[in-house]
């Protein structure tokens, strides 16, 4: 039985922030737990802890003098950045604002009884109605979007669970939301599944998610492990606890909920009759034909005439695949929502005092996260490896790796990329479907997911050739290690001639047509996309500089990667991408790699040109970029309402790259980046930046420093510094 509900309350009394602290439990795992009064005198507050509390003392802003030029003002932001690197030398930074996490992670908690502590109680309450839409009360997949049914419910649900009584102005407003939007019987297919695990909703009024599926052979062109890796990572679970239709027990609180979530009686409800049925703000990407034809099958056949052999094997099939998941990742899973299911399976199947529940319990926590918003579920452990990449080329590119005060943290930083690299293959590969791995980069931590990332694989490849001299030689990464990283890329390259994220592609376009969310769209297919294209071409360039090894692979690989360029861009003259915002991100990254591998540029490139006059043709007045993400939804690039630091920051670094002889649209970004400077060397926090799937956005919160003091430092050789200090003057 679960032991909620907690005891209920209107008020919410926030912790004293500056008692949080990050724990370090060995090799570079990391978690908040809070203090006593008594145990901070032994305990004081780190940097790392100051700057994500935004508890930044004076001491910090005395250290740093007001920037005249672009270098001296990405000086600035790195010594800010300094501040938040751990003694690991990594930069734990998240991705967070998806509003869906700290929901599921609560229900997960709930419906298996597990307590959470007040103290973390009242930060997740606090966080989850930080993001509440000032207007109507209610929640979407991302601030600032409008409430849907599946963010509104999901949330509300989760603050009632977590102790926030009905009554709260907060929950009354948010009600009356829910309700003038129809019920959460309007939601997307994951909400109403969630729904149905806490006992609020009833498994009829879903469509099936057959295991059965599993059962069919490998070489079936549709099989699953020719779906997307993120899709078979959720089928896996979700199909389980489906055909167990796995319940929570029904509480006092879950009867007040049932009530409190529809507007018809609850008993009354024709539950097949809302299978297919999602209000229009819920349903981002429509449901095709052929899953609609599949949805028949399965809901009239497989579910009224199951064949008990069969099933049960089916089971067996997804909960071993679930328990390779768990043990490959070191029970934390691909992602935090994906670990609260896999959490509710083992403990379905093994028993909630099992040790791998106890393990995954554990593990789980690496994924709250402390801010001055209040505690909330991130949607990775951290992003360490790809910021330090990403961080580690701004200090090369800038000449900032040189200063005589960087030395000791650039070495941490190789050093740390240099540790992450995974010199093995998952535990149950291959039989877990994975990509194989040897020698690549994760987007977080290795021991805390294992999965490879092919874009922090080719940053964090280039960044060790760019900065393993900082190294004495017996700590430098070893060629054998190089060339497996190597192999690694020149694997995974598609048939396109771009790369994909997490593996090879193995299954065709036509595979969208079985996308199943509502929520995602291009889930299907691992696609290639120009950032990740970028991240990977440029190490193997790098490379091939320095090395005779494979030179031969590697010229025509790159050879097809230009081709690959110039095949997808944009009508526009740019490239949309697939994990930041949007078509500024995708051109950025394009140029890079079309000036690093191709030598195309301004002068000698109608494509780059192209490239160059959209960037500057939505250059705004004051003479920064932003760009809003409805484009993602859209496909096309749309203007935001105000410039963005790192949009900024990816715009000016394109024209850069390209050459771009109009040398007074940079000066005017480099000004107005630099007006924006904090005086604690950051920028204030604004847009979101990232996003995934082309549908949902998030925050990169180390995005709006890197991106600018990569910019700043660039510009400041590229404009000739005597110029630019006159035109700042003036």
């Amino acid at each position: 039985m679960p032991c909620l509900p907690y005891k209920e309350s209107t008020e919410v009394k926030p912790t004293k922030i500056e008692n949080w602290r990050v724990k370090y439990l060995g090799g570079t795992r990391k978690e908040w737990v809070y203090l006593t009064d008594e145990e901070t005198a032994k305990w004081p507050l780190s940097d790392l802890e100051k700057y994500n509390l935004g508890l930044l003392n004076e001491d910090h802003l005395k250290s740093l003098n007001k920037a005249t030029t672009p270098l001296e003002a990405a000086q600035n932001a790195y010594r800010i950045m300094k501040r938040a690197q751990s003694p690991d030398g990594d930069f734990p930074g998240v991705c967070t604002d998806v509003q869906f996490l700290t929901p599921m992670y609560t229900f997960a908690f709930y419906a298996l009884g597990f307590e959470i502590p007040e103290h973390q109680r009242m930060e997740q309450i606090r966080y989850i109605l930080s993001l509440a839409s000032s207007e109507d009360g209610g929640w979407a997949m991302a601030p600032g979007d409008p409430s849907t049914v599946f963010g509104t419910s999901l949330n509300y649900t989760s603050l009632r669970i977590l102790g926030l009584r009905a009554d709260h102005p907060a929950m009354k407003k948010a009600r009356m939301t829910l309700k003038g939007m129809g019920g959460v019987l309007g939601s997307s297919i994951w909400g109403k599944f969630w729904l149905a695990l806490l006992n609020l909703y009833e498994w009829d009024g879903l469509n099936s998610i057959p295991p059965e599926i599993w059962l069919l052979p490998d070489w079936l062109p549709f099989h699953p492990s020719k779906w997307y890796m993120f899709i078979r990572s959720f089928h896996h679970p979700m199909s389980y606890l489906y055909r167990v239709r796995y319940t929570a027990p029904l509480t006092d609180l879950g009867r007040n909920l049932r009530k409190e979530l529809y507007v018809e009686e609850y008993e009354t409800i024709d539950w097949p009759k809302w299978r297919d049925i999602t209000t229009q703000g819920d349903e981002h990407v429509g449901i095709s034909s052929v899953m609609k034809i599949a949805f028949y099958f399965f809901n009239n056949f497989v579910e009224k005439y199951p064949i008990g052999p069969l099933v049960r094997r089916a089971l067996h099939r997804v909960y071993e695949q679930s328990r390779f998941e768990v043990e490959n990742t070191n029970y934390y899973s691909v992602v935090s929502c994906c670990a609260a299911l896999h959490l509710i399976v083992q403990s379905h199947a093994k028993g909630v005092e099992s040790e791998t529940v106890k393990k995954q319990k554990e593990a789980i926590k690496g994924y709250l996260w402390m801010s001055p918003e209040g505690m909330h579920v991130t949607v990775s452990t951290g992003i360490p490896a790809w910021a330090g990449a990403l961080m580690a080329h701004a200090l090369v590119e800038t000449g900032l790796c040189d200063l005589e005060e960087n030395q000791e943290s650039i070495e941490r930083l190789i050093k740390f990329l240099g540790d992450e690299q995974m010199l093995d293959n998952s535990k149950h590969w291959p039989e877990d479907y994975r990509q194989y791995r040897k020698g690549g980069w994760v987007f977080g931590l290795k021991n805390e997911n294992g999965y490879l990332l092919t874009d922090c694989t080719g940053e964090t490849l280039s960044a060790i050739l760019h900065l393993s001299h900082k190294l004495k030689p017996e700590d430098r990464m070893p060629e054998w290690r190089l060339r497996l990283a190597v192999d690694l890329l020149l694997m995974v390259q598609s048939a396109d001639g771009g790369f994909p994220v997490y593996e090879k592609r193995r299954g065709a376009d036509y595979l969208e047509l079985l996308n199943p969310s509502q929520e995602f769209d291009a889930v299907m297919v691992d696609y290639s996309t120009a950032e990740v294209t970028t991240s990977a071409s440029g190490a193997l360039c790098d490379f091939r500089e320095r090395y005779t090894y494979r030179s031969k692979d590697i010229d025509r690989c790159l050879k097809r990667v230009v081709d690959y360029y110039h095949n997808t861009q944009h009508p526009s003259g740019g490239w949309t991408a697939f994990w930041g915002i949007y078509m500024i991100y995708g051109t950025f990254f394009a140029l890079r790699g079309l000036s690093k591998i191709g030598k195309e540029f301004h002068s000698n490139s109608e494509c780059v040109r192209r490239a160059c006059d959209f960037l500057v043709s939505v250059q705004h007045a004051d003479g920064g970029w932003g760009e809003d993400r409805s484009g993602m939804k859209l496909k096309r690039f749309v203007q935001g309402t105000k410039a963005n630091m790192a949009q900024t920051g990816w715009a000016v670094l394109g024209l850069m790259y390209a050459k771009y002889p109009d040398k007074s649209v940079i000066q005017r970004a480099v000004k107005r980046v630099m007006d924006e400077q904090l005086p604690d060397g950051s920028w204030p926090n604004e847009a979101l930046t990232g996003c995934a799937f082309r549908t949902f956005a998030m925050t990169y919160p180390f995005y709006k420093i890197i991106f600018p003091t990569w910019m700043l430092g660039v510009a400041h050789r590229y404009l000739n510094e005597e110029p630019m200090q006159l035109f700042l003057h003036h």
